[in-house]
């Protein structure tokens, strides 16, 4: 049903891949004692220390999924949270399980009132995308670049860090140490509340996200570049420029539609067995 996607998949596509990277989300119990079961089977979960309140208990397992167990003496949240990286786990070909769904089986149908709290979606590019602008259309928004020691862009993020929705692009073959490889990624990050988790369903993920380009710059001499990248981070400076100059680098920075497959497109194109997959945790048949 979910089809896991590794890097060198990415790196020999034509087209961006789209993959469900991170899964939050709060349930109660519907049997307790099968969920517990399922905890100390051969998974090797592993009991964590001290967990934050509300909380009381929580198990991290081999594929990195973590599940917390409330503390008895509260009623504020629900009984379970569980968070984790779908495309992480790892399922043996050979095993008597079918899939990732036959191994997750025993743990959603032992919860009931499954909510998603977050959903973390990935689009991955063997391709620079750090020579391109990122805006919303929806307005403006708080924007954080971050540069490598070489000047080089390296991230950008797109809303706060607690807000209801998030951009990241980011260089990923740098995260992930693969040298001499070219690798990005464009991740949309949504936090759910009980009114918004509908938005879950809704396929524009990315749809607000803006990607543009500043007019071919191959043949601008090497001075005109280093103004155009302290203008990038330093916009106001413009108005101290001579009239002329003014002119001059407000045409240059002049932004256009990036000629790039957007990550919507690659998104609506794929999400299919993400969603079904969102959907069979909620109802979960063999």
């Amino acid at each position: 049903m979910l089809k896991r996607h590794s890097l060198v998949d990415v790196l020999s596509s034509s087209v961006p891949l789209a993959t469900c990277d991170r899964i939050s989300l709060v349930a109660n119990f519907a049997n307790r004692l099968q969920v517990e079961k399922w905890l100390a089977s051969e998974l090797h979960c592993e009991p964590i220390g001290l967990v934050s309140w509300p909380y009381r208990q929580a198990w991290k397992t081999l594929f990195g999924m973590v599940i917390y167990f409330r503390d008895p003496m509260s009623d504020s949240v629900p009984e379970v949270r569980i968070e984790f990286n779908p495309s992480k786990i790892y399922v043996d070909p050979h095993s008597h399980l079918r899939g990732i769904c036959g191994l997750l089986f025993p743990l959603f149908s032992g919860l009931k009132d499954v909510r998603y709290t977050r959903l973390d979606i990935a689009v991955d590019y063997p391709i620079d995308l750090s020579i391109y602008q990122y805006t919303l259309k929806s307005g403006v928004v708080k924007s954080i670049k971050y540069y490598g020691r070489d000047g080089a862009l390296e991230t950008v993020y797109l809303g706060g860090a607690n807000s209801a929705r998030r951009f990241r692009i980011y260089n990923k073959a740098l995260e992930a140490g693969l040298q001499g490889e070219v690798l990005w990624r464009i991740e949309a990050q949504y936090r759910f509340d009980e009114e918004t988790e509908n938005d879950i369903w809704v396929k524009d993920l990315f749809g607000d996200l803006e990607i543009s380009s500043y007019a071919p710059s191959e043949q601008l001499p090497v001075s005109t570049l280093a103004v155009l990248y302290f203008l990038e981070n330093h916009p106001e400076a413009i108005s101290s420029f001579a009239p002329a100059s003014r002119a001059k680098y407000r045409k240059l920075m002049k932004l256009e539609k990036a000629t790039i497959y957007h990550p919507e497109e690659a998104w609506s194109n794929q999400c299919g067995p993400i969603l079904n997959f969102l959907n069979w945790i909620t109802v979960p048949l063999k």
